[in-house]
Formats: structure tokens, sequence, C-alpha cells
């Protein structure tokens, strides 16, 4: 089993390489104004969130972001307590991606389109 906290350059590597399930673990408020794009949310304020992340499929390997590491380290540490197999967190959040040559916003709401 493997689970760690990466920094935004392994992360896109890890994003490009395809293999992995990309979890948003914020509210629903914050991914309709700005998420990655192909992302997957599991709301963090919802009471079934737990749940959730039980659910899944324990084989995939998966990539984890919120805005600043905390909340998806906490949904890193439930998965590890569950016996996944992978996952990867972004240790400082999505807040590494909120440049200008990542984003593409319309209408007030933004998609992080990070490089393939």
């Amino acid at each position: 089993m493997i689970f760690e906290n990466i920094d935004n350059e392994k992360f896109i590597d890890f994003y490009k390489s395809e293999k992995f399930v990309l979890l948003d673990i914020r509210t629903q408020e914050e991914y309709d104004y700005i998420h990655i794009k192909n992302s997957v949310l599991i709301d963090f304020s919802e009471v079934d969130f737990e749940d959730k992340i039980y659910d899944l499929d324990r084989n995939k390997k998966y990539l984890l972001y919120c805005r600043s590491g905390k909340r998806s380290l906490f949904a890193m540490e439930l998965m590890k307590e569950y016996n996944f197999i992978e996952a990867y967190n972004l240790t400082k959040g999505i807040n590494e991606f909120l440049y200008e040559e990542y984003l593409e916003c319309q209408k007030g709401k933004c998609l992080i389109k990070l490089p393939y």
C-alpha cells in the first residue's frame, strides 16, 4: 500500500499518466467555482462523506486534492484505514494551480487544465 503527500510537479506527472482517479475533496460550492478538469467531487461537508470514500474501488489509484491539502489528507488517511492500495495527496492543495497558465475562466467559473 502506498500513501504519500506529493508536490504539484509529481501531481502533474501522475495526472498525465491517466492511471489515477482524480478526487476533489471540497464542497459543491468550491467545486462549482473552480476545479481540476476530469476530477470527481466527494463533498467533504456532506454527512455521508466517509461512506462515499468507503464505497470507492479499493484497487484503483487515487490523486486527491482540496484547497490547502488538509481535507484531502484526511481523506487519504481514511483510505489507508479502509485498506485502499494507493492514494496521493496534493500537499498544498489546489492553491498550487491558481496561475493564469492553468486557468480557463468563463462567467465567473474556472476550470484548471493541467498540461498533458
